[in-house]
């Protein structure tokens, strides 16, 4: 072979030694740099998880300067209008971003009667009612009809009556309506009031079928007195399945009944949600009607609700408290579909929370005045509240308030658990679903898992390892060991996929087979360890005879 031809070849060799060390190099770059962009994008995905929950004030505005004092606020699910119930009767619907009224609808209170007291119903239902100075009750609900004339989005409140627009009587007596609680639902309404010479009544009704023409109407009242005297009863709470009912007055007494039985309500306990020298200035049933969420003039929000006792009875238990507010807290405004609240001050500060996680989300000074009304949007993406003079419109940013160190290793105290407990359960079907997200039963498990798989593994893996290098014939070590190795090059994702992909269509193709090995498999071995002593060498002895005859190798 003469020089030059020796010389080409090396440089065809030297040529192609550093293509392949420059495409080694890339490709290990290149994995190093997608390992780095993966890890990237999961840093992206998952920071906003402990982002904090933040404010921002979109307007401010005066208060419609007739109307009268305001009973109720409320937002539509896109926080476009708002909804304020006044003392009057007035339905006010204004723009939350510029507070120019919409429409306003008047209740048709009776004459020579007044507003007395005023009851909201479940989230869903939207229902709301007012108690007169005559004993009755009026009950109405908003909503929006959506409608796209010229292919613009508009939205025109409506007020209706469920129950008919005519005032429902509480106390045949006519006695004002101090305090009023209202549910209505499809098939049932309730209606608990307490009247000025402190009578504790409750006035049920149900749908009933007409057996002439099918129809369905609502059937009669039927009223009963539960107690002769709550004195200075000033919250009265009914749960929206309209079984529990909660009244207390405001030094913190609080009387829980079961209402299952309209005929015979039952006191279920009787307790005091404060200590000291302290008044209670709120109580709101947290989303889900379970939870009892009670603020009082220390600055305090606690949360109850009923948790089964030694004797199986179901008792109201403080489970957890907010002490952020330093001011007497007067409003609290559970969110529509998740287990957090906003709360608000004398002082005009107005702060989020939530319960589950135990988190104070964000704290934000509102006005320099006491706040006297607030409302948070159904989708909790905005909220509004009222001083004596104004309304101010905030938008909020809050997207996973439900995580926190607490919820992810710490014991929670779930809502129907009877003890603080680790659990991971991520959905449900319902909105009124608390998130449990606590990470320790996932790491047990995966702990305990990868612990008996190589309980199992790691024998299996030295046995098989010793087998093929000493034992398995060179041509079978031949197709195992090469086989082996790329499995162990292969991610575990990929050996998932392809299980996912081709293994488990197989299994479920041969279902009765793959479930018969396991018992077949085990006694077989261990009939064959048997046998194979007594009648092992006549079956070698057999085996060699017949290759030697056929002319062939026995091993």
């Amino acid at each position: 072979m003469s020089t030059a031809s020796t010389d080409r070849q090396m440089e065809w060799r030297q040529l192609k030694d550093r293509l392949a060390r420059y495409m080694v190099a890339v490709g290990g770059i290149g994995v190093i740099m997608a390992i780095i962009l993966i890890f990237v994008y999961l840093l992206y995905i998952v920071m906003p998880l402990f982002s904090s929950a933040s404010v921002e004030k979109v307007a401010d505005y005066p208060l419609p300067a007739s109307g009268g004092k305001t009973l109720y606020l409320a937002m539509e699910e896109q926080a476009e209008i708002a909804i304020r119930v006044t003392d009057q009767g007035q339905v006010q619907f204004l723009q939350t971003t510029t507070g120019k009224p919409v429409k306003t609808v008047q209740l048709p209170l009776p004459e020579n009667s007044s507003i007395t007291s005023f009851a909201e119903g479940s989230f869903e239902s939207s229902v709301l009612a007012v108690g007169l100075s005559n004993g009755q009750a009026i009950i109405f609900k908003h909503h929006f009809k959506i409608s796209f004339p010229n292919d613009k989005r508009v939205l025109t409140p409506v007020v209706e009556y469920p129950l008919g627009e005519e005032p429902l009587l509480l106390d045949w007596g006519k006695h004002p309506l101090q305090t009023l609680a209202v549910q209505v639902d499809e098939e049932s309404a309730t209606l608990v009031a307490v009247t000025d010479d402190q009578r504790l009544m409750m006035t049920s009704m149900s749908k009933e079928e007409s057996m002439m023409d099918d129809e369905v109407s609502w059937g009669e009242s039927e009223t009963m007195v539960i107690a002769q005297t709550h004195k200075n009863i000033s919250f009265i709470l009914l749960d929206k399945n309209q079984r529990n009912l909660y009244i207390a007055n405001a030094a913190g007494e609080l009387s829980f009944y079961d209402v299952s039985d309209k005929t015979e309500p039952s006191l279920v306990q009787h307790l005091s949600l404060l200590k000291g020298h302290n008044q209670l200035r709120s109580l709101q049933l947290l989303t889900g009607d379970i939870s009892l969420l009670a603020g009082d003039a220390k600055g305090n929000v606690t949360q109850w609700f009923p948790v089964k006792d030694e004797e199986g009875r179901r008792v109201l238990r403080r489970i957890r408290g907010f002490s952020d507010l330093n001011h007497p807290v007067t409003v609290v405004a559970p969110e529509y579909n998740r287990k957090g609240f906003l709360a608000v001050d004398e002082s005009g500060v107005a702060g989020l929370f939530h319960t589950t996680a135990e988190n104070t989300l964000v704290l934000q000074r509102i006005s320099d005045s006491a706040i006297l009304n607030a409302a948070i949007a159904p989708r909790a993406n905005a909220m509004l509240l009222q001083d004596a003079q104004r309304l101010y419109f905030y938008s909020i940013d809050n997207e996973y308030p439900e995580v926190s160190m607490k919820a992810l290793w710490g014991k929670v105290w779930y809502e129907s658990y009877p003890k603080p407990d680790y659990v991971w359960q991520s959905s449900s079907a319902s909105n009124d679903f608390e998130p449990k997200l606590s990470l320790i039963p996932i790491s047990y498990g995966t702990i305990k898992a990868a612990f008996y798989a190589m309980l199992f593994a790691i024998p299996l893996a030295v046995m098989g390892a010793i087998f093929t290098a000493q034992f398995m014939s060179p041509s079978m070590r031949k197709v195992v060991k090469p086989s082996i190795e790329i499995m162990e090059a292969l991610p575990t994702v990929i050996l998932g996929f392809l299980a996912g992909l081709w293994l488990a269509p197989f299994m479920e193709a041969n279902l009765p087979g793959v479930f018969s090995i396991l018992v077949i498999l085990p006694m077989g071995l261990l009939l064959f360890a048997y046998l194979w002593p007594i009648y092992g060498n006549s079956f070698l002895i057999v085996y060699v005879t017949a290759c030697r005859m056929a002319g062939k190798p026995p091993y």
